[in-house]
């Protein structure tokens, strides 16, 4: 990875007029890049672990194969700045390896090319960003909004501290071209102050740059992804957020609920609050979807500074559903989708099909394609979240000798099946992006792989503690997101002296859901709109042991007769409806033991005509 850095930084020595650097800062703290002359531009950026010695004061370094990609967000945090701060935490960059320490590291350049320019827009007004010869415009930042008095843009002015973050919308309609028209309106970007005369303002660079959205200098022709720069929004407490990317999928790069900033909703307070759910709570809800809203609100978030006004950041990206990377002969690529989805390649092919404007070298046939590329590919990455390829004769051979050639691949991020190890001792959180749930396919405490996974004391590597699935089961079957404690006290210790962990395979799914309710509670079941509930099956009694809603157990072979005419009767063909699990509903199938109401349904239907019908 170093080495690949070190690349990258020789590269923009020899053709850029840059400076550059890398920085390295440990998980929870605050790392700093600055340019004393020129603005930060971002060549790479990773958050993991490659070695040990570095950042282990704070607990376990033995993984040191362990990385995710931050280069996006990075990039969108601090280009185009002489200064910037990153927090570097899981909430930012999520958790490539539960229970190591990890840190960030960084490399990027300051580029002195091309001064910045300014440009306002009044509301309801139209204007033009115009370079002129061979430069092409470089947005570096942009909002919607008013910080200054009335002698810009005149007219009613109630606040001077009103934003909404313009910067996806201006990047798409002028990054990369000689010229743009920008309309400043609500319509594009909502009214972040109601009354008040907004303006547009943007701030850009003229510079020489080949006209197309690529990701930056290092693309080169490297590679090219269907990523769009991150946007960001911020929304005060009790307010509602909504993210819409218009047929693309959401992919969340941070958010935090609770009070980081002075200007932002202000009424004072500390500004070194953030409560650690923002990440989970806004992955859960938006992550994959194409259009998604959220509350800033305690309920939502739980309160991280009770007292304080609040505010809700979350910065995002739009994705295509397929994702194209080019990758030149001799070079290496990390592709990867956003948690909880997967890699699915569509497509892949080593050789050339264009002409030298790709990957620019000897070109003597444009139709060459090594047999096998895409079989060689999926190999590789399919299934998995991130995986690195190398564009090489000695991985597919060389199909036209004498040409140069690039790998090109087409993947999809999609939701499989997901797998989850929690190291004993540790607890993680699963989830699935609204309105999918949680089924659980697979479960196990103990071990079954060597001391690689969770290292420590390994007496046997076949150990696996009964009744595992249930448990997890118990837990997480039929819910958006769960936590699951790998511990002696839940699970028994199947293999005394063996460090064990807990495997856990599941996938996000639409269909049917299994819930288990104690006797005695009660629970609400629900199906996202316009989606109805069509219970499969239903039993009050008990048919498991003593782990599922712990009491007294006589049988394990209990049922109460009708009981699901009796939930067909309370929820069927509904959106939503409350269960409650007692005697009083279903009478007493088995006297003396502590019973549960069980059941399965499907959301994926809807009411026609006063018939159900499979979506």
């Amino acid at each position: 990875m170093l080495r690949l850095l070190a690349i990258f930084l020789f590269l923009a020595v020899n053709f850029c007029c840059t400076e550059g650097y890398w920085d390295r800062t440990c998980e929870r703290n605050t790392m700093y890049l600055s340019c004393n002359h020129g603005v930060i531009d971002v060549r790479s950026a990773w958050y993991g672990r490659d070695r040990s010695g570095v950042c282990s004061e704070r607990g376990s370094t033995e993984n040191t194969n362990c990385y995710t990609g931050a280069t996006s967000y990075v990039s969108g945090e601090c280009d185009g700045r002489s200064y910037c701060s990153l927090y570097v935490s899981n909430s930012a960059f999520g958790d490539p390896c539960v229970g190591t320490v990890k840190y960030l590291t960084v490399s990027y350049r300051c580029k002195t090319g091309g001064r910045q320019r300014l440009k306002r827009i009044c509301e309801r007004n139209w204007g033009d960003i115009r370079c002129y010869g061979s430069d092409r415009i470089d947005v570096l930042s942009a909002f919607y909004g008013r910080k200054t008095g009335g002698h810009v843009c005149s007219g009613s002015v109630y606040t001077t501290s009103c934003e909404t973050s313009a910067y996806s919308y201006v990047y798409r309609n002028c990054d990369g071209d000689q010229s743009c028209s920008l309309h400043a309106d609500n319509h594009h970007f909502g009214d972040p102050c109601q009354g008040t005369t907004k303006y547009l303002e943007v701030r850009y660079r003229c510079k020489f740059k080949s006209k197309g959205k690529m990701l930056g200098f290092l693309t080169l022709s490297l590679l090219t992804v269907a990523f769009a720069n991150p946007a960001e929004k911020t929304v005060c407490e009790h307010e509602h957020m909504t993210i819409d990317c218009r047929g693309l999928d959401i992919n969340i790069l941070s958010a935090s609920y609770g009070r980081t900033q002075q200007g932002v909703c202000d009424r004072g307070g500390s500004t070194n609050c953030h409560a650690d759910s923002s990440m989970s709570v806004a992955r859960n809800k938006c992550q994959g979807q194409t259009r998604c809203t959220l509350d800033a609100k305690n309920e939502a978030f739980g309160d991280p500074c009770v007292g304080t006004f609040k505010h809700l950041t979350v910065k995002y990206e739009c994705v295509e559903k397929t994702v194209l990377v080019r990758i030149c002969e001799g070079r290496s690529q990390l592709i990867s989708c956003p948690a909880p989805k997967k890699i699915d390649i569509t497509s892949a092919n080593y050789g050339r099909l264009t002409g030298p404007h790709l990957c620019p070298g000897p070109v003597k046939t444009t139709n060459c394609g090594a047999a096998g590329s895409i079989d060689i590919v999926r190999s590789k990455c399919q299934g998995k979240q991130s995986c690195f390829l190398q564009a090489t004769n000695g991985q597919f051979g060389d199909p036209c000798v004498g040409t140069k050639k690039y790998l090109e691949v087409k993947y999809e991020c999609v939701e499989k099946t997901v797998l989850a190890h929690i190291c004993e001792g540790r607890s993680q959180l699963l989830s699935c992006p609204a309105p999918k749930k949680i089924d659980i396919t697979s479960a196990n405490y103990g071990r079954l792989t060597g001391p690689h996974l969770c290292p420590g004391p390994v007496k046997t590597t076949n150990c696996g503690a009964a009744g595992s699935i249930d448990i997890v089961r118990s837990k997480c079957q039929g819910k958006q997101s769960c936590f699951l404690q790998a511990t002696n006290g839940q699970f028994g210790d199947p293999c005394v002296g063996t460090k064990k962990y807990l495997e856990v395979k599941y996938e996000c799914v639409e269909k049917t859901v299994l819930m288990h309710i104690c006797e005695g509670r009660s629970q609400q079941i629900s199906c996202p709109a316009p989606k109805k509930i069509d219970i499969t099956s239903a039993n009050y009694g008990r048919l498991t042991g003593p782990h599922l809603c712990p009491g007294p157990v006589k049988t394990t072979n209990c049922g109460a007769a009708g009981s699901i005419d009796i939930v067909r009767n309370k929820c069927q063909g509904k959106q939503s409806c409350f269960l409650q699990a007692t005697n009083s509903q279903f009478g007493d199938p088995c006297v003396g033991t502590k019973k549960y109401l069980e059941e399965s349904w499907q959301n994926p239907i809807r009411l026609q005509g006063g018939i159900l019908r499979n979506a």
